[in-house]
């Protein structure tokens, strides 16, 4: 397993190797340890394994970007095809215990997601935009096709992003004199989650490029789910096409 240092001098495990390496462990101290009426989450040491280098790299006041990198692709490659890290399986577990693992999820996924968002608003990490992208894109793609709900919830915090931004572009806000802070990818603090913090941080907005780029990513994000319908102004749907000519304002390339 290969090994490397972060930004505070600890020997830190390749991400992608933890998280494959604590499936295994999880999945045989969940069938031997633990009942199924259990209330913590089957994956929350996974979890962990994701939280902690993140939470580091994100403390430090310059963001190490070669962690970083590392960080997003490893994350990218091994939760691909693990869908109980983002979703909470149904077998063996009572209703109730269910749904509160739902909350749960969707407070990881909603952390994670911010996370990788904020990328987006640091100028010195935009080379690392598109594989922010797709790391999104990954956590997006298992929801949509395996819980719609928790998809939807989670796509609903992109939409209120941009609903935001938008608000800051109408208005015309002076950035000599003004700093915007999106407070959006906020986990439910009422829904307990013990051993993980999931404190967010917010992105801040400090020119109408930084506001620019945020919208077009995030345009560019819904362009990938055509058939989702997305609301934008009094009840109106954001459809397809105008998602397709809303996204050609911005300089990124088309969607494959």
């Amino acid at each position: 397993m290969e090994e490397r240092y972060n930004t505070n001098g600890t020997s830190e495990m390749d991400c992608s190797d933890s998280i494959k390496d604590s499936h295994k462990r999880k999945h045989i101290d969940c069938e031997e340890e633990c009942p199924a009426s259990s209330q913590d989450p089957p994956t929350l040491h996974v979890w962990n394994m994701i939280v902690s280098p993140l939470r580091i790299l994100f403390e430090n006041r310059e963001i190490s970007h070669r962690d970083l990198k590392a960080l997003i692709d490893s994350l990218a490659i091994a939760c691909k095809d693990s869908v109980e890290t983002f979703v909470p399986p149904h077998k063996g577990v009572s209703k109730e215990v269910y749904l509160l693992w739902e909350d749960q999820y969707n407070n990881f996924n909603i952390w994670l997601l911010g996370r990788l968002f904020y990328v987006f608003g640091c100028e010195s990490l935009s080379d690392l935009h598109n594989m922010s992208t797709e790391a999104q894109l990954t956590v997006l793609r298992v929801l949509e096709t395996h819980n719609q709900d928790m998809f939807e919830r989670v796509l609903n915090e992109y939409f209120l992003c941009l609903e935001d931004l938008m608000e800051c572009q109408e208005s015309n806000v002076d950035y000599d004199t003004s700093e915007i802070k999106l407070m959006r990818f906020e986990p439910n603090h009422e829904v307990q989650c013990a051993y993980i913090d999931l404190t967010q941080i917010s992105v801040s907005v400090r020119s109408e490029a930084t506001c620019m780029v945020l919208q077009g990513h995030i345009i560019q994000l819904f362009v990938r789910f055509p058939d989702t319908p997305f609301p934008l102004y009094n009840d109106n749907t954001l459809t397809s096409e105008a998602l397709s000519q809303y996204s050609m304002i911005f300089p990124f390339p088309s969607p494959n």
